[in-house]
């Protein structure tokens, strides 16, 4: 009877003090999500919007260096950011100050593997992706297959899955040196290039 009332008292102890320890494990995360909250707010005060929701939501999913391809075949190194609410690209340091190109919101966003490609110096990229929105599409070249898988699928969970494709915006074709329907060269005298707000195409005015 006394080692059952002794084994009772132990245990009634030992509970006691794991609703403590959890208590207290709850407190410290509340705490760090808390910090980690603020450092965010501080570091981009003024280049994201913040609403009370934002300011108690939002984080960093993922955060990298890539290379971001322009309509002229170039490749220029950027910071890419994935919130889980927003998706932001610009010149910067990672993990610390970035002026933001473009913050996007996720809403009608999609993303997927694109081809390789090689640029005007013949540097082949292979690992390439492209993300289409409402307001900016643009593609990026990771330095492996696990970066781009890694960003595409973390891309993809962040927007909900494959959701229908709203409208996006087109990603503009490569200058040409002629049109792309008609072939009529581009020259400094008036004959420039042009791209289809639609699809993007590198075309001439009357095309």
């Amino acid at each position: 009877k006394n080692d059952n009332k002794d084994y009772a008292r132990i245990k009634g102890a030992l509970d006691t003090v794991s609703i403590a320890a959890t208590h207290c494990n709850e407190g410290l995360r509340a705490r760090a999500r808390e910090q980690e909250r603020a450092e965010l707010h501080q570091r981009f005060p003024k280049q994201l919007k913040w609403s009370s929701k934002s300011l108690k939501e939002r984080k960093i999913v993922l955060e990298e260096v890539m290379l971001k391809i322009d309509r002229k075949g170039t490749t220029r190194p950027n910071v890419v950011i994935l919130f889980n609410d927003l998706l932001a690209y610009g010149k910067g340091t990672k993990g610390g100050e970035v002026d933001f190109s473009h913050v996007l919101e996720l809403k009608g966003m999609s993303v997927a593997n694109r081809e390789q490609f090689t640029d005007p110096k013949g540097v082949l990229y292979k690992f390439c992706f492209q993300v289409n929105s409402r307001k900016k599409s643009f593609a990026l070249a990771a330095e492996s297959e696990a970066m781009r898988s890694e960003w595409v699928q973390a891309i993809r969970k962040a927007i909900g899955g494959d959701r229908p494709m709203a409208k996006t915006a087109p990603i503009w074709e490569p200058d040409r040196k002629d049109c792309r329907l008609c072939g009529v060269k581009f020259n400094i005298f008036g004959k420039k290039p042009h791209h289809c707000r639609n699809c993007g195409t590198c075309v001439c005015a009357n095309c």
